[in-house]
Order: C-alpha cells, then structure tokens, then sequence
C-alpha cells in the first residue's frame, strides 16, 4: 500500500505529464485512471492530496474539488524542492 507522500507524487507525476505549470488547475476527474491502474488504487487519492495540501504543493478551490499547483509544488514536481527539510 503507497504511503501518503508516494501518493501524492504520483498524483504529482500525473499533474506533471498534463503540462501543468504553477498556478494552474486540475480537476479530480485527471487521476481517475492513475490511481485505478497497477499498484494504485482510488482509496490512495485523498491521503495522497491531503498530503501535498499539507507540504503546499496543492490548493483546493471551490465547491467541484478544483486543485490548484503552487509554485513549491511545480518546483517539487520537477525535482527543484524549494524548501527542504519540509
């Protein structure tokens, strides 16, 4: 079973092979199929997003569960963690 931080860079990677840049949002509807394939499944999303909204890589905007990339979470999705340690 992935642990919470492993979910969440795979939720991530998924972000990452859309093309999103910081600023930019996502909806729920993306990680649909990457987290229901091989050693994913959908009960691994929620720890995986709380996990990312707790480092602030992610922020969540309105009612339709919208996630928004920040710039640590850009930057930790391609390997330049701006804060390490966190």
């Amino acid at each position: 079973m992935p642990t919470p931080e492993e979910s969440a860079r795979h939720a991530l990677a998924v972000m990452r092979e859309r093309g999103l840049k910081a600023g930019e949002t996502a909806m729920a509807g993306w990680f649909a199929l990457p987290f229901n394939s091989g050693r994913w499944r959908a009960c691994d999303f929620l720890p995986g997003m709380r996990y990312a909204y707790d480092q602030g890589w992610v922020i969540f905007r309105g009612r339709n569960f919208i996630i928004e990339l920040t710039a640590e979470g850009e930057a930790e999705m391609h390997g330049r963690n701006s804060h390490p340690g966190r």
